[in-house]
C-alpha cells in the first residue's frame, strides 16, 4: 500500500491510557517504536520565575511586534536541526512554516515570546511558544 504512494512507513500516536486504540493499531500491523512522556506545568500552582534578560536584550510578545515573523523563522531554521529527531527534517518555506507552526488553533501571538536586541543591526529573533 504505502510503497505505491512513495511512503516507507506510517506513524501514528497512541496514548498509553488507551489500550483499545493500541490493540486496533497492532491488529493492523503497527508496532511500538518508542514511548513519549507528556508533562504538564500547573500554572496556578507555580510562581513565575524572576527573569532578567542579558543587557541589551528585550523580551516581548510576538503580538507586540508581528513584523518579526521572518526573524523568528530564521531562528527556527537554525535551531530546529538541534532538536532530537529533527536533524534530517527538511525546512518548510516561510509561508508554510508560518501557517503550520505559528498560526494553528493553539498558537497565540500574545503567548509567544521573542527575545530581541534593539541596539543590534541584526534582525533575528528568538521565540518560545507554549506547547512547542
Amino acid at each position: 500500500m504505502g510503497g505505491r504512494a512513495g511512503l516507507s512507513e506510517l506513524e501514528v500516536p497512541v496514548l498509553d491510557n488507551d489500550p483499545g486504540s493500541l490493540a486496533f493499531a497492532q491488529r493492523r500491523g503497527f508496532v511500538q517504536e518508542r514511548r513519549e512522556l507528556g508533562v504538564v506545568l500547573r500554572l496556578a500552582e507555580t510562581a513565575p520565575p524572576e527573569i532578567e534578560p542579558p543587557g541589551g536584550v528585550e523580551i516581548i510578545t510576538w503580538a507586540q511586534r508581528p513584523e518579526l515573523a521572518r526573524g523568528m523563522y530564521e531562528v527556527a531554521l537554525e535551531a530546529e536541526p538541534d532538536i532530537p529527531g529533527s536533524e534530517d527534517d527538511e525546512a518548510e518555506p516561510f509561508g508554510d512554516w508560518l501557517a503550520h507552526d505559528m498560526q494553528g488553533s493553539g498558537d497565540r501571538p500574545e503567548a509567544t515570546f521573542v527575545a530581541i536586541c534593539p541596539q543590534s543591526r541584526e534582525h533575528g529573533a528568538a521565540a518560545a511558544s507554549p506547547g512547542r
